[in-house]
């Protein structure tokens, strides 16, 4: 969070330990902004930023714009939420993970959307354990902030080898990737602390899926 400060005011870094309200927060000591002293803050009611209580001009602002929060960050790793996904997307996350299992004896699989350095693209990575081993694969994908709160999702039909041998060997893997291929308008709780994030489908409001940070 970053404190938006009115115009003219001369602020000074702080870094204060605070406690969780029934509202919103409260720091154990007073902060002070040039000559103004600050304590509690309470969630606004688009809850997009704590309103100071004693100088309601100074707000502790969250994220602006969910497209922006998700691509502009590299070290971000994201994984899928399938108890909050659309009836088909779910049946079909649920499939990828049973033949994952299946086809190579896995006991753990999950599905991330990550950035990925070495190959410089945004990926769906496929992980799976087995034993005490791990196994990634990983899928190219185009993800673009498009407008405030929207960006585009598209597989680009390549990715690393084994990658390559999951979305050929793995059921349902290709229809997944197809489905969540297009434009989408994001949506959290608070956007003050942004967890679950839903993506849902510009052209179908009743596709949709979501997704949170490790």
């Amino acid at each position: 969070m970053q404190p938006d400060i009115p115009a003219g005011a001369n602020p000074s870094p702080f870094d204060v330990p605070f406690i969780v309200t029934k509202d919103g927060i409260r720091f154990y000591e007073e902060i002070e902004i040039d000559g103004i002293k600050l304590k509690t803050f309470r969630l606004n009611e688009a809850k997009t930023g704590l309103v100071s209580v004693e100088s309601p001009a100074y707000t502790l602002s969250g994220v602006d714009d969910l497209a922006t929060f998700i691509t502009s960050d590299p070290n971000s790793l994201w994984d899928f939420v399938p108890s909050n996904f659309s009836a088909a997307l779910g049946q079909q996350y649920q499939t990828i993970v049973q033949s994952v299992k299946s086809l190579y004896a896995a006991d753990e699989v999950a599905l991330s959307i990550k950035f990925n350095a070495i190959r410089r693209a945004f990926v769906l990575a496929v992980t799976y354990t087995s034993g005490t081993s791990t196994t990634e694969g990983l899928l190219d994908l185009n993800i673009n902030a498009i407008n405030k709160d929207m960006l585009t999702v598209a597989y680009k039909g390549t990715g690393d080898a084994k990658g390559i041998q999951f979305y050929n060997e793995v059921a349902e893997l290709d229809d997944f990737l197809s489905a969540v291929s297009s434009a989408f308008a994001l949506s959290t709780t608070a956007k003050i602390n942004p967890g679950v994030i839903k993506f849902t489908k510009t052209t179908n409001q009743q596709v949709y899926f979501s997704i949170k940070p490790r």
